[in-house]
């Protein structure tokens, strides 16, 4: 594997809040997934340094690596895919996307911090699965929004 490849990756990732910026997505929300972005690549970096330390640099591989990387990208996703849908179909999901950006940002700081825990205690640390929440939610407004369509 090319050692450049998570790099391109990660630099790649960056390129989404610029281009919502340039759709004209309000700056608090651009502001929010830039932030995301940038805690998401810290808690990779995080995750790595705490898996290296707990279970020894031989449980990090490329594949597990690659595997962090789209899940976070997949993340990433989630207000995207919010504002492009409330766009298309001209409803204003503005404050349910904004409600998304903060919840992941906060999932996103406290798994960072875990991780810095888990790496000096030798020991993991209990995470909380804000993205499984947030999902149940958005599929919760979409099925209300279809609701008021028909």
């Amino acid at each position: 594997m090319n050692d450049h490849f998570l790099v391109c990756w990660i630099k790649n990732g960056l390129y989404i809040p610029a281009f919502l910026i340039a759709v004209g997505l309000p700056d608090q929300m651009a502001w929010g997934l830039t932030m995301l972005s940038i805690l998401m690549i810290f808690d990779f970096v995080t995750g790595l340094a705490a898996s290296a330390i707990i279970d020894g640099r031989s449980a990090i591989t490329s594949k597990r690596m690659i595997a962090g990387a789209t899940a976070k990208m997949l993340v990433l996703l989630i207000p995207i895919i919010l504002i492009v849908a409330g766009r298309g179909i001209g409803i204003d999901f503005e404050s349910y996307t904004s409600g998304a950006i903060y919840i992941l940002v906060l999932a996103e700081a406290y798994s960072n911090l875990g991780n810095i825990q888990s790496f000096r205690t030798g020991k993991r640390v209990a995470e909380i699965d804000a993205v499984s929440i947030l999902l149940k939610r958005v599929r919760n407004l979409v099925i209300t929004t279809l609701e008021k369509i028909k």
